[in-house]
């Protein structure tokens, strides 16, 4: 069964100027860009993050070889997870600053990683949270028909 949440009545937080919010979000959107520039695309297996240009020259300007236990010659490939590597996240949403979101999860090796993303524009941001629910709970394809029953086809 999808996670997909309800209405809460007044537990649902409101964004101040997020007017029509439901309009605006996007349900069968599965690619987005980061602050930073990191590419992440959602398929039904995995979610992947493929850094920028601009991230990559700042690794290598800064000639970091390891910061914790992330291995930066291999964060500069192509990186991915899968649902059932998720342990937790946590997200939250900003006005003016857009989505915090942070995933707890199983690396491929076994360890126990977390890692964060900041989306700046509070729509995308919404819809990054959706996409990822869809995502996480194995139906990935529900997202276009939600995007279908929220958004009238035009005349």
């Amino acid at each position: 069964m999808p996670a997909q949440g309800g209405d809460l009545g007044l537990n649902d937080q409101k964004l101040a100027g997020i007017g029509d919010a439901m309009q605006r979000q996007q349900y069968n959107q599965t690619e987005f860009v980061d602050r930073e520039g990191t590419r992440f695309v959602f398929t039904n297996e995995r979610l992947t993050a493929t850094l920028s240009e601009k991230r990559k020259k700042w690794v290598e300007e800064k000639n970091i070889a390891k910061l914790g236990n992330i291995n930066f010659e291999e964060a500069l490939k192509e990186a991915y997870i899968t649902p059932s590597q998720v342990i937790s996240f946590d997200y939250s949403l900003q006005k003016r600053t857009g989505l915090y979101f942070t995933i707890f999860y199983t690396a491929r090796d076994g360890a126990k990683s977390l890692a964060s993303l900041q989306i700046t524009d509070e729509n995308t941001s919404k819809s990054f949270a959706n996409t990822f629910l869809l995502w996480l709970s194995n139906n990935l394809a529900a997202g276009e028909r939600l995007q279908k029953a929220l958004v009238p086809a035009g005349p």
